[in-house]
């Protein structure tokens, strides 16, 4: 890669990261990482905070306190797990339609960054995100916290380079 390459792409990440960043931030009402807890929990029925806490890359007592405070704000509740002991984090009315909103807030600037791009373009990039994304695919945790803020439902498990790279599909 050259030094103009790196740079290039530095500057869409940052840029690109800037404007998710703000939609998200904006439709969650919240920052940190509630946009991306309200897409996990709208998208994974039923997750505990230990699930939770692996894809959002935080620690327990962080995770602890983001549960509270989704809770405190009418965005979800807890509720007694399968095995009695453990704990799901369920989204509310209220947090689901905020998760909605962050995930095509999310939809809407990504579409807008590759408006410029012509259909092969377009084409020609998703092949090689697929190898990108599936070479800093490492292991199980890695690929959940790569997807955090994914729609799930616009990548077909058997095509999500994240998921292939790890072999399970």
């Amino acid at each position: 890669m050259t030094a103009r390459q790196s740079n290039l792409l530095g500057a869409l990440v940052l840029a690109v990261g800037d404007r998710l960043r703000d939609v998200t931030t904006a439709e969650a009402r919240r920052g940190g990482q509630t946009p991306a807890a309200l897409a996990v929990l709208a998208q994974q029925e039923g997750l505990g905070i230990e699930g939770l806490r692996q894809q959002l890359n935080l620690s327990q007592p962080a995770t602890v306190r983001l549960v509270n405070a989704l809770v405190a704000a009418n965005l979800a509740v807890r509720r007694e797990g399968a095995d009695h002991r453990s704990v799901e984090v369920r989204l509310t009315r209220a947090g689901r339609a905020r998760a909605d909103a962050v995930l095509s807030g999310r939809r809407a600037v990504l579409d807008e960054v590759l408006r410029p791009l012509r259909a092969a373009d377009r084409a020609a990039l998703e092949a090689l995100l697929d190898q990108v994304l599936g070479a800093l695919t490492t292991d199980r945790i890695e690929a959940e916290v790569i997807c955090r803020l994914c729609d799930l439902g616009a990548c077909e498990l058997s095509r999500c380079p994240v998921e292939c790279a790890l072999g399970d599909v």
